[in-house]
C-alpha cells in the first residue's frame, strides 16, 4: 500500500508557505524552493522542520485507517 500525502495536505502547506513548495516525487514528499545563495539555508532548514511536523501530524491522523 502506497502512503502518499493527500492533495489537501500538500495544498494546505503550499498555500501557507508561498515560495517553499511541497511536491510528491516517486512517492516521497520534497521541499522545493529557489536557491539564490547560502543566505537562504537557515530559512530552508526551518521550513524543513515545519514540513516534517506537518507530515507527522498528517500521518498520525491516518492511524485509525492504517493501523500505525
Amino acid at each position: 500500500m502506497e502512503h502518499l500525502a493527500p492533495p489537501a495536505a500538500l495544498a494546505a502547506w503550499n498555500a501557507a508557505m508561498g515560495s517553499a513548495r511541497m511536491q510528491m516525487v516517486q512517492g516521497e514528499a520534497q521541499l522545493v524552493m529557489a536557491y539564490p545563495g547560502p543566505e537562504v539555508l537557515p530559512r530552508w532548514a526551518a521550513l524543513a522542520g515545519e514540513a516534517e511536523a506537518h507530515f507527522i501530524q498528517w500521518r498520525r491522523q491516518r492511524r485509525p485507517w492504517e493501523g500505525m
